[in-house]
């Protein structure tokens, strides 16, 4: 749904899709979007295409046009966003929490480094927090997004 792309360029991310090729087709989705071009099934398959997405095999062109049939389509983009956000948001902290965890079994670290190294590991967390919580409540006002 063309129309709905506005709805969550500001927060989604293709990073947030476990599925490589998800990621793929949001990244040529938001190309064409960015560009103001037709967002069509033909439009999204040729700019995968082009992209390199159906060389490397993640996608092909019968599950690009699958995805993209305007007749299957069916919710709100900002819905399926916001799972799809949340889903990253419970990987990011696993992996988050598997950073620390290593950092905190490390008895050659330091209390002070560990806080530090911790931190940094908590940072992509924190990211997919805030656009998670975008998502969901929209943008705070007066603070500007990243």
């Amino acid at each position: 749904r063309p129309d709905q792309l506005d709805a969550v360029v500001g927060w989604l991310r293709p990073g947030d899709f476990a599925d490589l090729g998800h990621q793929q087709l949001y990244r040529a989705l938001g190309a064409l979007h960015h560009r103001g071009e037709p967002v069509d099934q033909l439009t999204v398959l040729w700019e995968a295409q082009r992209r390199g997405a159906l060389t490397d095999r993640s996608l092909d062109a019968e599950r690009v046009l699958a995805v993209c049939d305007p007749l299957t389509l069916s919710g709100s983009a900002e819905h399926f966003g916001e799972q799809v956000v949340a889903a990253a948001l419970v990987r990011t902290a696993a992996e988050s929490a598997q950073q620390v965890q290593a950092l905190a079994e490390d008895a050659a670290l330091p209390a002070g480094r560990l806080i530090g190294h911790a931190l940094h590991a908590l940072g992509p967390l924190d990211e997919v927090r805030r656009r998670w919580h975008t998502a969901r409540t929209g943008p705070v006002p007066g603070k500007p997004q990243p």
